[in-house]
Order: C-alpha cells, then structure tokens, then sequence
C-alpha cells in the first residue's frame, strides 16, 4: 500500500512540474536554464518539492527526484536485494507515465533531450536510480 502512495506523490509531482513548466513562455538551450530564467517557476518547482517530500532538482535537462523511503518507515534492516527489486519492478511499471511527461515537457518547452531521473535513497545512499527519456 505504501509504494502506491510514493508512486501517486511522484506522478503527481512530476505532472505539476509538467503544468508549471508549459506555463512559461520562453524558451533557453538547457531545461535548467529555462527554470532558472524564471524565479516564479523555480519556487513554484521547489514548493513542489517540499509538499511532495521529493528532492526535486533541475540540471542540465534532467529533472532529478529524490525520495529518502526511510519517511516511508523503512528500516536498515528492510534494506535488501528484495527491497531493491521490488522498488525496480515498480518503476518499471510507471516507465509509461514518465516517458509521456518527457514528451510533454520536450513539446511544450521545445528543449530536446529532456530526462526524468528517480532516485530512491536510504540514509543517502541511493538504492535505485531509473532514468526515463525518449
């Protein structure tokens, strides 16, 4: 039950980003500094971030997601091979969803190359990373 509710806080984040991001008129070589030539947009990226739990971070033309599964209660002794495949398998199933947002964000701010990184964290150590493009 928990992973549905880490994966609807990142679809929903990732989407709101998407909306904020299509709002903007003007158009820059690299993803960040698009965000960047817009102190409004990057609060509002950032205000996303804190609402969500998520890191939310943007360089180059990654869109980079951060999310610590300790606040999910997750403890040192939960970390496993196990964990990690279930974490990958449950990416996996979202690749979809994330892969249309690249699209998206590539149609709305016409920046090629645009990416989308999760990555799932314990005690910083990053546990599962996925990366979705076109």
């Amino acid at each position: 039950m928990k992973k549905k509710s880490l994966f609807s806080i990142l679809a929903v984040a990732v989407l709101l980003i998407s909306l904020v991001l299509t709002s903007c008129g003007e158009e820059d070589k690299t993803l960040e500094s698009y965000v960047n030539s817009d102190k409004d947009l990057k609060e509002k990226i950032q205000q996303i971030g804190e609402d969500s739990g998520l890191g939310v971070e943007i360089k180059g033309n990654d869109v980079i997601y951060t999310f610590d599964i300790e606040t999910l209660g997750v403890t040192k002794d939960m970390v496993d091979d196990n964990l990690k495949t279930e974490l990958e398998k449950a990416q996996d199933t979202q690749k979809g969803t994330f892969v249309s947002v690249v699209d998206t964000l590539e149609e709305e701010t016409e920046i090629d190359g645009i990416r989308i990184v999760i990555n799932y964290t314990f005690q910083d150590e990053v546990l599962v990373n996925k990366i979705y493009e076109n």
